[in-house]
């Protein structure tokens, strides 16, 4: 393996692990709050199998450098075309895990010709009123803190309002988002304002490569009925649901991911 450290056109440093030399490239993009460590189990699966994989960092996750100013998921697509053009190659197959998947959506609209495979697992095609509103809030929480915001007055109660508005049980995510927001996190902060503005449900009939896409029933940060809705949206995918699957199916469903994955990359 080899790690590389490549300017982004404002000279961000972004961290890029390459694994192996020879065969089709793999390029893996990880989700919010994940890093290129997230997808050790599918590189070890794909150098097996040949290929050359790629694994970039996003801003401010997975030691890629913290940016001073918001970005947006064209943003972060124009990352990934710098670390393709870097890296002399011609044509990847791409692979998105949540956000991750919203910005390979952001990549192959911009750049198709580069891509020949797309794989998306866990992700959608837009953020409606209910998931944009989930988002700003996430984005307060990790900026402030859960405690902090909490201890807000004239904030706070608009913030259980929206809470509650968006998802059917308080309480219990209550207790998660205190776990996922315990301390403030620019980076989190920062990757959920570029969640709170996507939306490519009026681009995505037009992706025309072999196109697969995953996504588990029981997903509580993303909605399963999204994931079909993104799937019935690209002419021609293949549809795989997760009947037991949750958000992190590389993690939680290796094996049957990877088996689902290799299967894909055959389409090329």
């Amino acid at each position: 393996m080899e790690t590389r450290h490549i300017a982004a056109r404002d000279g961000l440093q972004l961290v890029v692990d390459v694994h192996g030399d020879d065969g089709d490239a793999v390029l893996l993009v990880h989700g919010l709050g994940f890093s290129r460590r997230s997808w050790t189990h599918q590189v070890h699966m794909l150098v097996a199998a040949g290929r050359r994989v790629v694994v970039p960092g996003l801003r401010g996750f997975g030691g890629s450098a913290m940016p001073s100013e918001p970005y947006d998921m064209e943003m972060l697509a124009d990352d990934l075309e710098v670390v393709r053009e870097t890296l002399a190659i011609e044509e990847l197959e791409l692979v998105g895990h949540s956000m991750g998947g919203m910005v390979a959506q952001c990549y192959v609209l911009c750049h198709p010709a580069r891509v020949r495979t797309l794989f998306l697992a866990s992700t959608t095609s837009h953020n409606g009123r209910r998931a944009t509103a989930f988002a700003k809030v996430m984005c307060e929480l990790s900026r402030e803190g859960f405690d902090a915001a909490k201890a807000n007055p004239e904030r706070w109660p608009e913030i259980e309002s929206t809470i509650a508005a968006v998802t059917p049980f308080t309480g219990p995510v209550m207790k998660l988002l205190r776990k996922l927001t315990e301390k403030a996190d620019a980076a989190r902060a920062m990757a959920w304002d570029a969640v709170s503005r996507f939306s490519v449900v009026d681009q995505v009939q037009t992706i025309g490569c072999p196109t697969t896409v995953m996504h588990g029933q029981l997903d509580a940060n993303i909605p399963f009925a999204a994931g079909k809705l993104l799937a019935e949206a690209i002419e021609g995918s293949t549809w795989i649901p997760v009947e037991d699957g949750r958000h992190n199916l590389p993690l939680e469903k290796t094996e049957l991911f990877n088996r689902c994955l290799n299967e894909h990359l055959q389409l090329s």
